[in-house]
């Protein structure tokens, strides 16, 4: 399939431009993960419980509005969860848990903060409540996957439309941060490119790598570093001013600097796709 994109490529592709308005634009995402390491899912009380993988979707309905900073609020029209459980004898338990999540994401909004470029510098979940230390750390969490689901809509063009070659992302792409309360560290380098173009229709595959290591790994001294990749391919519409589609697969081991920790062969195994639909009919969970 890529090499047909790249066989195709235009000799002069069409400059791209995100644009917001008033006017609602529907986004299905879609993401599975595996990771090697069991992940803590909190209910906001009393209930909690592991998972190595789930799968999680968003249906989303999003307008913008600003100038040199994009303010795009997401309501969350409908939100899926499932997974498998550490622990089988507590599978109800996490089910429990990812009801709780499906609630609160259906009645939360998603706040991107973009610049003009399409960088995306900041992602909030507005409307739940934080009265509690422990509701703060549950809402973070579903902050945190969130933000992973809208990962592909960071996709950032060069300021000066130059397109006609390969060109590099700046500051810390969100499709490569690792999920943790404190933050992400170390070297990242995201790349992109033009595969073909077909009128306003801009197709682009990214290539990612970094070596990273969490915000508390740092504070405490520890070397738990992991070594991180991306690929993926979208379609961005120069006409409309936004993403049709994109998909992005994340893959990450950990490297020989790992002495405290013990993970599995595989960090982590993660695909999102984004895709722009008309409506969400066609989608059985977003009813």
């Amino acid at each position: 399939m890529l090499l047909l994109l790249l066989a195709s490529t235009e000799a002069q592709a069409p400059t791209p431009q995100w644009q917001w308005g008033e006017t609602p634009v529907r986004y299905v995402s879609e993401m599975s993960m595996v990771a090697g390491f069991p992940l803590w899912f909190l209910a906001r009380e009393n209930n909690e419980a592991r998972g190595g993988e789930f799968q999680m979707k968003l249906a989303m309905s999003c307008v913008g509005q600003g100038k040199k900073i994009i303010e795009v609020t997401c309501e969350i029209d409908h939100a899926k969860l499932s997974g498998v459980a550490v622990d089988a004898k507590k599978q109800d338990m996490l089910n429990a848990v990812f009801a709780e999540y499906e609630e609160t994401y259906e009645s939360a909004t998603l706040v991107l903060e973009m610049d003009t470029t399409g960088r995306i510098k900041r992602v909030d979940l507005e409307g739940p409540v934080r009265s509690t230390s422990r509701e703060a750390s549950v809402i973070e969490r579903q902050r945190q996957l969130a933000t992973r689901l809208v990962a592909p809509l960071d996709i950032q063009f060069p300021k000066d439309g130059n397109i006609s070659e390969a060109w590099k992302q700046k500051g810390s792409p969100i499709a490569m941060q690792l999920l943790s309360t404190s933050g992400t560290a170390g070297g990242v380098r995201l790349m992109h490119e033009v595969a073909s173009t077909h009128g306003s229709m801009l197709n682009f595959i990214s290539t990612g790598q970094a070596t990273t290591i969490t915000g508390s790994d740092v504070e405490n001294g520890a070397n738990n570093t992991v070594s991180l990749m991306l690929s993926g391919q979208g379609s961005f519409d120069t006409a409309s001013g936004q993403l049709v589609r994109n998909e992005q697969v994340l893959t990450g081991v950990p490297t020989a600097q790992n002495l405290t920790k013990v993970f599995n062969s595989d960090y982590i195994n993660q695909r999102v796709v984004v895709q722009r639909v008309d409506g969400f009919d066609g989608y059985e969970w977003a009813k």
